[in-house]
């Protein structure tokens, strides 16, 4: 009886207290309302906002593309000896305008000095990779910075400004337009031309009284030449252009006087000796030449010749040098071409060309051209002055008859001379030093130059 009193009292209380603490109708839909009103009100924001994609959007191929770089400007060396002007500052100022009507960045502008007359500053041209290298000067300066050049992919433009320009002469480029010289060199096209190597040599003398034409190698290195000399060969004594002789077979070696094959232009030799190996290099003790190598009467011109002289009377001035030393001894040498037999001479001067015309417009060895791997000789050899009336007037009248006992021709692609005597020798108008002997040899092809 106790326990079921006792719960059922439990029970009575616990519903007693459930009613007394419901919650009237009312209460419960009013929060029933609230409550619907609240997710209508999020479902209906929700709803209003736009779908998700359920690809994004690929952006536009443009947007990867970065803007393009403007082209990259071209740019001129341009070694210039101080010697030849009166204002750099005006000559500065002409190159900048002239490469700016070209579209090219200002030039880099170096001079040359009496230690360095161009090789170095066109080596340092070459370290910045400029794409041309263009000494304004004389020949004695474009041989020097051709000789940085020799070998590589950088042309050498020409901007004349010596007294004979020998080498823009005969390649028919302008020498008193420094503005279309620019231009050419700057936009003219590539052309292969060939080198000519000089070695001085010393030997002592053979029991014959002269040097023998072949022997041994005791090459003695020489520095370059510091004075620009502006011009190379012939002097005012003038020459002459002799017969030549008849082109032998494509394997014919060439004695003194005898047959040569000549290539055609930007060839190499068509037969004859091998390519030495080394054709755009150069031998221990080696100098370069563009226009001529002379021993004898022609390098004692070159050396009497003052800048002075050059800058007041032009090309005229060797003319003057010429009269002094025309009638001077001749000097007694041998001559051998391609390794050949050693022809004895007596001679005022011996030429070695890589081109023809000299100092005046003389077309001293008509046959010669700049690219066909073959270097062309004119022995000198007058006796006084009715000797060298006949030789001028064979070259002013372009006689090329039979070879003479005043002038000797010779062609081919290596020559040594040997002297009795020790004898002055020029490059291209700049005397580099005397000897004895003298070997000279051609690399086809060694330069690019801008025509």
């Amino acid at each position: 009886m106790g326990v079921l009193t006792r719960t059922m009292l439990t029970y009575a209380g616990a519903r007693a207290l459930v009613v007394s603490s419901s919650v009237p109708p009312a209460a419960w839909l009013a929060i029933a309302l609230l409550v619907f009103a609240v997710l209508f009100a999020v479902a209906l924001w929700l709803g209003l906002q736009p779908a998700p994609e359920r690809h994004a959007a690929r952006p536009h191929r443009d947007r990867f593309r970065r803007e393009p770089e403007p082209p990259k400007r071209k740019r001129m060396a341009v070694i210039v000896n101080p010697t030849k002007f009166d204002d750099l500052t005006a000559v500065r100022d002409r190159l900048a305008a002239a490469a700016a009507a070209l579209d090219w960045d200002p030039p880099l502008i170096l001079e040359t000095t009496i230690e360095d007359p161009g090789y170095g500053q066109a080596r340092a041209a070459l370290a910045e990779s400029v794409d041309v290298v263009a000494p304004l000067g004389g020949d004695g300066t474009v041989r020097m910075v051709a000789s940085a050049l020799v070998g590589t992919s950088t042309p050498l433009g020409l901007l004349p400004a010596g007294t004979g320009n020998l080498l823009a002469r005969n390649l028919e480029l302008p020498v008193t337009d420094l503005a279309e010289a620019v231009r050419l060199a700057c936009t003219g096209r590539n052309r292969p031309i060939d080198v000519g190597f000089v070695a001085l040599q010393e030997e002592p003398l053979g029991t014959g009284g002269h040097i023998p034409a072949s022997g041994e190698d005791q090459t003695a290195p020489h520095d370059p030449a510091g004075a620009d000399g502006g011009t190379a060969a012939g002097g005012a004594a003038g020459g002459a252009a002799a017969a030549r002789p008849t082109a032998g077979a494509a394997a014919a070696r060439p004695t003194a006087g005898g047959p040569v094959a000549r290539p055609t232009a930007g060839g190499g030799a068509a037969g004859g000796a091998a390519d030495d190996g080394e054709a755009a290099g150069r031998h221990t003790g080696e100098q370069p030449f563009l226009v001529m190598a002379g021993i004898g009467l022609d390098a004692t011109i070159m050396s009497d010749t003052t800048e002075a002289a050059k800058a007041k009377l032009g090309w005229s001035a060797y003319v003057a040098t010429g009269l002094r030393n025309f009638l001077g001894p001749r000097l007694k040498a041998h001559v051998s071409v391609d390794g050949g037999p050693a022809q004895a001479v007596h001679a005022s001067t011996i030429l070695i060309g890589n081109v023809g015309r000299i100092t005046g417009g003389i077309n001293l060895m008509p046959e010669a051209e700049v690219d066909d791997g073959i270097l062309d000789c004119v022995v000198l050899a007058p006796k006084g002055l009715p000797g060298w009336v006949n030789v001028t007037a064979r070259v002013m009248t372009k006689n090329r008859g039979e070879r003479t006992e005043q002038i000797h021709r010779y062609s081919g692609r290596s020559f040594e001379v040997t002297t009795e005597v020790e004898q002055p020798v020029q490059l291209d108008g700049d005397v580099v030093g005397a000897t004895r002997r003298l070997t000279v040899r051609v690399a086809p092809g060694a330069l690019l130059v801008r025509t």
